[in-house]
Protein backbone atom coordinates (compact mmCIF):
# COMPACT_ATOMS: atom_id res chain seq x y z
CA UNK A 1 0.00 0.00 0.00
CA UNK A 2 1.29 3.30 -1.02
CA UNK A 3 1.25 6.67 0.60
CA UNK A 4 -0.50 7.91 -2.22
CA UNK A 5 -3.09 5.41 -1.94
CA UNK A 6 -4.38 7.33 1.16
CA UNK A 7 -7.15 10.16 0.51
CA UNK A 8 -5.56 12.50 2.14
CA UNK A 9 -7.91 15.44 2.28
CA UNK A 10 -10.75 13.01 3.85
CA UNK A 11 -7.77 12.45 6.42
CA UNK A 12 -7.29 15.47 7.57
CA UNK A 13 -10.53 16.29 7.10
CA UNK A 14 -11.32 14.15 9.93
CA UNK A 15 -8.52 15.51 12.15
CA UNK A 16 -9.91 19.23 11.90
CA UNK A 17 -13.39 17.84 13.06
CA UNK A 18 -14.18 18.88 16.41
CA UNK A 19 -15.49 16.71 19.02
CA UNK A 20 -18.72 16.33 19.46
CA UNK A 21 -20.32 17.33 22.98
CA UNK A 22 -20.58 15.59 25.05
CA UNK A 23 -17.17 13.58 24.47
CA UNK A 24 -17.81 10.88 23.59
CA UNK A 25 -15.85 7.71 25.60
CA UNK A 26 -14.11 5.99 22.61
CA UNK A 27 -12.89 7.03 20.05
CA UNK A 28 -14.39 7.40 16.55
CA UNK A 29 -12.70 4.83 13.94
CA UNK A 30 -11.19 6.03 10.91
CA UNK A 31 -11.86 3.76 8.17
CA UNK A 32 -8.64 3.52 6.42
CA UNK A 33 -6.26 0.35 5.43
CA UNK A 34 -3.41 0.20 7.70
CA UNK A 35 -0.02 -0.14 6.72
CA UNK A 36 3.91 -1.80 7.78
CA UNK A 37 6.51 -0.19 6.23
CA UNK A 38 10.10 -1.44 5.52
CA UNK A 39 11.05 -2.37 9.42
CA UNK A 40 11.54 -5.23 11.66
CA UNK A 41 11.26 -5.30 15.52
CA UNK A 42 15.03 -6.26 17.23
CA UNK A 43 16.88 -6.19 20.01
CA UNK A 44 18.13 -2.36 21.06
CA UNK A 45 21.64 -2.40 22.90
CA UNK A 46 20.56 -0.82 26.17
CA UNK A 47 17.49 0.09 25.12
CA UNK A 48 15.19 -3.62 25.26
CA UNK A 49 13.45 -3.73 22.17
CA UNK A 50 13.19 -1.39 19.37
CA UNK A 51 11.88 -0.51 15.38
CA UNK A 52 14.72 -0.81 12.93
CA UNK A 53 14.14 -0.35 9.25
CA UNK A 54 14.91 -2.57 6.74
CA UNK A 55 15.26 -0.56 3.61
CA UNK A 56 16.55 3.45 3.01
CA UNK A 57 14.01 5.94 3.46
CA UNK A 58 13.63 9.39 2.58
CA UNK A 59 11.91 12.15 4.69
CA UNK A 60 8.20 12.19 4.70
CA UNK A 61 8.03 8.74 4.32
CA UNK A 62 4.62 6.84 5.76
CA UNK A 63 5.83 4.21 8.14
CA UNK A 64 2.92 3.32 9.98
CA UNK A 65 -0.39 3.71 10.04
CA UNK A 66 -1.82 1.95 12.80
CA UNK A 67 -4.77 1.09 14.74
CA UNK A 68 -5.64 1.40 18.56
CA UNK A 69 -6.42 -1.27 20.56
CA UNK A 70 -8.29 0.91 22.50
CA UNK A 71 -8.64 5.06 22.41
CA UNK A 72 -10.57 7.48 23.99
CA UNK A 73 -11.09 8.86 27.59
CA UNK A 74 -8.62 8.00 30.11
CA UNK A 75 -11.22 7.28 32.84
CA UNK A 76 -12.41 4.49 31.16
CA UNK A 77 -9.43 3.39 28.99
CA UNK A 78 -8.58 0.87 31.16
CA UNK A 79 -12.11 -1.07 31.28
CA UNK A 80 -12.11 -0.28 27.39
CA UNK A 81 -8.56 -2.33 27.08
CA UNK A 82 -9.84 -5.14 29.36
CA UNK A 83 -13.28 -5.52 27.18
CA UNK A 84 -10.92 -5.51 24.04
CA UNK A 85 -8.32 -8.19 25.46
CA UNK A 86 -11.34 -10.47 26.50
CA UNK A 87 -12.65 -10.38 22.89
CA UNK A 88 -9.39 -12.23 21.79
CA UNK A 89 -6.75 -14.26 23.35
CA UNK A 90 -4.63 -13.54 20.57
CA UNK A 91 -4.89 -10.06 20.97
CA UNK A 92 -4.39 -10.52 25.11
CA UNK A 93 -1.03 -12.31 24.57
CA UNK A 94 -0.06 -9.25 22.08
CA UNK A 95 -1.12 -6.97 24.86
CA UNK A 96 0.84 -8.77 27.64
CA UNK A 97 4.03 -8.54 25.62
CA UNK A 98 4.17 -4.69 25.41
CA UNK A 99 6.75 -2.92 28.32
CA UNK A 100 5.89 -2.67 32.02
CA UNK A 101 8.81 -0.73 32.51
CA UNK A 102 11.28 -3.40 33.57
CA UNK A 103 13.93 -5.19 31.70
CA UNK A 104 12.09 -8.70 31.55
CA UNK A 105 9.45 -7.66 29.85
CA UNK A 106 11.57 -6.03 27.07
CA UNK A 107 13.93 -8.94 26.94
CA UNK A 108 11.57 -10.77 24.44
CA UNK A 109 11.06 -10.10 20.96
CA UNK A 110 6.96 -10.19 19.70
CA UNK A 111 6.14 -13.31 17.68
CA UNK A 112 3.31 -11.63 16.08
CA UNK A 113 3.54 -10.64 12.10
CA UNK A 114 3.85 -7.07 12.53
CA UNK A 115 0.28 -6.55 10.42
CA UNK A 116 -1.54 -8.08 12.76
CA UNK A 117 -0.22 -5.10 15.46
CA UNK A 118 -1.15 -2.73 13.00
CA UNK A 119 -4.70 -4.16 12.31
CA UNK A 120 -5.19 -5.89 16.22
CA UNK A 121 -8.80 -6.20 15.58
CA UNK A 122 -7.72 -9.02 13.06
CA UNK A 123 -6.36 -11.07 15.97
CA UNK A 124 -8.75 -14.28 16.44
CA UNK A 125 -9.80 -16.14 19.37
CA UNK A 126 -11.88 -15.73 22.44
CA UNK A 127 -10.85 -15.52 25.92
CA UNK A 128 -13.01 -16.48 29.06
CA UNK A 129 -10.52 -14.75 31.43
CA UNK A 130 -7.78 -12.81 31.52
CA UNK A 131 -3.64 -14.64 32.00
CA UNK A 132 -2.33 -11.61 34.30
CA UNK A 133 -3.56 -9.24 36.84
CA UNK A 134 -5.30 -5.80 35.68
CA UNK A 135 -2.13 -4.54 37.38
CA UNK A 136 -0.43 -5.80 34.71
CA UNK A 137 -2.54 -4.08 32.55
CA UNK A 138 -2.47 -1.11 34.11
CA UNK A 139 1.28 -0.86 34.39
CA UNK A 140 1.34 -1.45 30.23
CA UNK A 141 -1.16 1.32 30.16
CA UNK A 142 0.96 3.78 31.92
CA UNK A 143 4.09 2.77 29.62
CA UNK A 144 2.80 2.70 26.37
CA UNK A 145 -0.21 4.71 26.23
CA UNK A 146 -0.17 7.90 23.77
CA UNK A 147 -2.43 11.17 24.40
CA UNK A 148 -4.81 11.71 21.65
CA UNK A 149 -4.95 15.05 19.69
CA UNK A 150 -7.06 18.06 20.45
CA UNK A 151 -7.34 20.15 17.89
CA UNK A 152 -9.09 23.88 17.77
CA UNK A 153 -9.87 24.86 13.97
CA UNK A 154 -11.50 28.33 15.02
CA UNK A 155 -8.45 29.59 16.16
CA UNK A 156 -5.91 31.44 13.45
CA UNK A 157 -3.69 30.21 13.17
CA UNK A 158 -5.27 26.41 14.27
CA UNK A 159 -4.20 25.01 17.59
CA UNK A 160 -2.41 22.00 18.26
CA UNK A 161 -1.85 20.37 21.35
CA UNK A 162 -1.88 16.93 23.29
CA UNK A 163 -5.46 16.24 25.06
CA UNK A 164 -4.93 15.06 29.08
CA UNK A 165 -8.11 13.57 28.90
CA UNK A 166 -7.87 10.79 26.15
CA UNK A 167 -5.64 8.69 25.35
CA UNK A 168 -5.03 5.01 23.37
CA UNK A 169 -2.81 1.95 22.91
CA UNK A 170 -1.23 1.48 19.89
CA UNK A 171 0.87 -1.67 19.77
CA UNK A 172 3.18 -1.37 16.87
CA UNK A 173 4.41 2.11 17.87
CA UNK A 174 4.79 0.95 21.62
CA UNK A 175 7.94 -1.04 20.38
CA UNK A 176 9.70 2.53 19.43
CA UNK A 177 12.15 3.86 22.09
CA UNK A 178 12.54 7.74 22.90
CA UNK A 179 14.85 10.24 21.92
CA UNK A 180 14.75 14.29 22.45
CA UNK A 181 16.01 14.47 18.87
CA UNK A 182 13.49 11.83 17.20
CA UNK A 183 13.60 10.71 13.47
CA UNK A 184 9.90 9.99 13.24
CA UNK A 185 6.84 11.98 13.48
CA UNK A 186 3.11 10.81 14.73
CA UNK A 187 -0.35 11.97 14.27
CA UNK A 188 -3.15 10.15 15.65
CA UNK A 189 -6.86 10.73 14.03
CA UNK A 190 -9.19 9.44 15.43
CA UNK A 191 -8.33 5.10 16.00
CA UNK A 192 -5.54 5.79 14.08
CA UNK A 193 -1.64 6.67 14.33
CA UNK A 194 0.23 7.83 11.11
CA UNK A 195 4.18 7.97 11.84
CA UNK A 196 6.33 9.40 9.29
CA UNK A 197 10.29 9.85 8.99
CA UNK A 198 11.42 13.33 9.67
CA UNK A 199 14.69 12.82 7.17
CA UNK A 200 16.50 10.25 4.87
CA UNK A 201 17.19 7.20 7.01
CA UNK A 202 19.72 4.41 6.22
CA UNK A 203 18.47 0.95 6.49
CA UNK A 204 19.27 -0.60 9.76
CA UNK A 205 18.40 2.84 11.59
CA UNK A 206 16.85 2.35 14.66
CA UNK A 207 13.59 4.48 14.46
CA UNK A 208 12.72 6.48 17.61
CA UNK A 209 10.25 8.87 18.96
CA UNK A 210 9.45 11.20 21.63
CA UNK A 211 7.80 10.00 24.48
CA UNK A 212 7.52 13.88 26.19
CA UNK A 213 7.19 17.41 25.11
CA UNK A 214 9.39 18.08 22.75
CA UNK A 215 9.84 21.90 23.03
CA UNK A 216 11.00 21.85 26.74
CA UNK A 217 13.93 22.68 28.57
CA UNK A 218 16.39 19.84 29.28
CA UNK A 219 15.41 19.70 33.18
CA UNK A 220 11.73 19.09 32.21
CA UNK A 221 11.92 16.71 29.30
CA UNK A 222 14.74 14.71 31.82
CA UNK A 223 12.02 14.56 34.88
CA UNK A 224 9.07 13.45 31.92
CA UNK A 225 11.71 10.46 30.89
CA UNK A 226 11.81 9.44 34.15
CA UNK A 227 8.54 8.37 34.60
CA UNK A 228 9.11 5.86 32.03
CA UNK A 229 12.18 4.83 34.25
CA UNK A 230 15.05 5.87 32.09
CA UNK A 231 17.26 9.18 31.14
CA UNK A 232 17.66 10.20 27.74
CA UNK A 233 21.47 10.53 26.60
CA UNK A 234 20.73 11.72 23.31
CA UNK A 235 22.86 14.04 21.09
CA UNK A 236 20.58 16.62 22.22
CA UNK A 237 20.04 16.22 25.91
CA UNK A 238 24.10 15.73 25.90
CA UNK A 239 24.89 19.21 24.04
CA UNK A 240 22.32 20.94 25.80
CA UNK A 241 23.95 20.05 29.46
CA UNK A 242 27.13 20.98 28.49
CA UNK A 243 26.34 24.52 26.92
CA UNK A 244 23.48 25.31 28.85
CA UNK A 245 22.84 26.51 32.60
CA UNK A 246 19.16 25.85 33.84
CA UNK A 247 18.75 28.43 35.40
CA UNK A 248 19.40 30.71 32.06
CA UNK A 249 17.05 28.34 29.69
CA UNK A 250 14.12 29.37 32.32
CA UNK A 251 15.02 32.82 32.39
CA UNK A 252 15.27 32.85 28.70
CA UNK A 253 11.40 30.90 28.84
CA UNK A 254 10.26 33.53 30.88
CA UNK A 255 11.46 36.63 28.76
CA UNK A 256 10.09 35.30 25.48
CA UNK A 257 6.78 33.34 27.05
Amino acid sequence: LADDSYAWPEIYGAYLEPLPSPEPSLEPELNVEPLVGPIRIELAEGRGRGVFLTEDVTAGQLLICAQAVAAGSIDQLLALLVGRMLQSIELQRAVLSLSRGDAESESKLPCYDLRKLVEPCQMAGGASAMDAPVESVMDILRFNNFALSRVNSTACPIEFSSDPKRSGLWLLPSFMNHSCLPNVAKIVIRDHMFIRATRDLKAGTELLQCYVENLQPLTERQAACQKYGFICSCDRCRIEAAVLEPSKVHDILKIHA
